[in-house]
């Protein structure tokens, strides 16, 4: 379950450590007035004040230990997000999750005392949840620990465990509030998944040696004296159609389905409806 690749983290997961180091760093030589971090901080009862907090607030840290918990949690999830989201997405959803459990804490603040927030914690939490809902019911390794256990039964000990944490310490760095990062996680799948557009899998014709549809083809226009159009163009001769069939089934095999362009994906359709309109 190890984030780093060859010694080095992917490109977007990179960043975000880099950014949470940075930060802290320069918090605690540079800018060490208090007001700068509370500035940065997300503060419920001041986000019409403080709007840019809403997505600030990961860059502040309240100790060495709180950073090496998000940095932990951005490892180890992080880069198997990264490549199922893109670079791009993948720091969208940070922020985003950031954000949603900012406004989950606008709401909790109605009813219980909320303190302002810090700390990646929240956007940590999404990660933990999106890996979980790509990975599923996978068992992994948890390196450098020889152990083994099962992406669900993790992401559910590490977000209920902080939902614990959360409700008895409630501080800036954990609290309940961080736990909204959950739900906004849960609806970001959900419209991702519906919006992915599902193509239609078609029959496809097994691969059979060159020779083999050749003769067939001619033996069938020998006893048939008119047939309806093949799926290959009519223009096309015996031995190119064979020929053109062959290329695409290894094109398939190469590199996949999705590889084929709208008229390939036409002419193996077409082949496909006529195999059944004759079986």
């Amino acid at each position: 379950m190890s984030g780093v690749t060859n010694g080095r983290l992917s490109p977007a997961v990179g960043r975000v450590v880099f950014a949470s180091v940075a930060a802290f760093i320069a918090l605690r030589t540079v800018f060490t007035a208090p007001g700068v971090a509370a500035a940065l901080r997300f503060d419920p009862s001041l986000l019409t004040e403080r709007p840019w907090t809403v997505i600030t607030y990961p860059l502040v840290h309240e100790s060495v230990f709180h950073l090496l918990v998000t940095g932990l949690l951005v490892v180890l999830v992080g880069p198997r997000v990264e490549r199922a989201l893109g670079a791009r997405v993948f720091a969208l959803y940070y922020g985003y999750t950031a954000a949603g459990a900012a406004l989950a804490a606008v709401a909790v603040s109605q009813l219980v005392a909320v303190p302002p927030m810090s700390g990646g914690i929240a956007s940590g939490l999404g990660l933990v949840f999106a890996y979980a809902w790509i990975a599923g019911d996978r068992e992994v390794t948890l390196d450098p620990l020889p152990v083994r256990a099962r992406v669900l039964t993790l992401a559910a000990g590490v977000i209920g465990g902080s939902l614990v944490l959360g409700a008895v310490r409630n501080t800036a760095g954990l609290s309940l509030a961080h736990l909204g990062a959950v739900p906004a996680a849960w609806l970001f799948f959900r419209l991702w998944k519906a919006g992915q557009r599902v193509e239609p899998v078609m029959p496809l014709p097994i691969r059979r040696p060159a020779l083999a549809p050749i003769q067939v083809q001619r033996a069938e226009q020998a006893s048939a004296p008119a047939s309806p159009p093949g799926p290959i163009p009519v223009s096309m001769g015996v031995e190119d159609a064979a020929e053109t069939l062959n290329r695409l089934l290894d094109k398939i095999s190469a590199k996949g389905l999705e590889s084929l362009t709208p008229e390939e994906r036409r002419i193996l359709k077409e082949y496909a409806e006529r195999k059944q309109e004759h079986s």
